[in-house]
């Protein structure tokens, strides 16, 4: 049996219904489009193997509202959220792991939209 290791070029491309995602923890790849235009997709809990995000992989994501990034993540790809105009917070495992990110441009770092960036790393939980 094998693992799905990646969400396809446009897999889910305007399901406008789709509200939330559970991703397995052996994706490492989110290609490009993925969920563009998932416009009821409220938030994102990225598994703990994601790597790589794809160009426009949550672009026109409207009602997006949260993300959450792993430490794992080293790449956005261009407009990974652009018109993401809803998102509010993104949450991180660790600021060092944040900062080797590499965005592709402005509108692929969530923070373009959010303004509050969470470490989660510190949590007392």
């Amino acid at each position: 049996m094998t693992s799905l290791t990646s969400i396809p070029d446009d897999a889910f491309y305007g399901c406008g219904s789709l509200s939330s995602l559970a991703l397995p923890n052996t994706i490492a790849r989110i290609n490009d489009y993925a969920f563009g235009y998932c416009s009821q997709l409220t938030s994102i809990d990225l598994p703990d193997s994601i790597q790589y995000v794809g160009s426009g992989a949550f672009i026109g994501c409207s009602g997006l509202r949260r993300v959450n990034v792993p430490a794992l993540v080293n790449f956005f790809g261009k407009n990974a959220f652009y018109r993401c105009t809803s998102l509010e917070s993104v949450h991180v495992d660790g600021i060092d792991s944040w900062n080797s990110i590499e965005f592709n441009n402005d509108s692929a770092n969530p923070l373009a939209y959010a303004h509050i960036l969470y470490d989660s790393s510190t949590d007392d939980d």
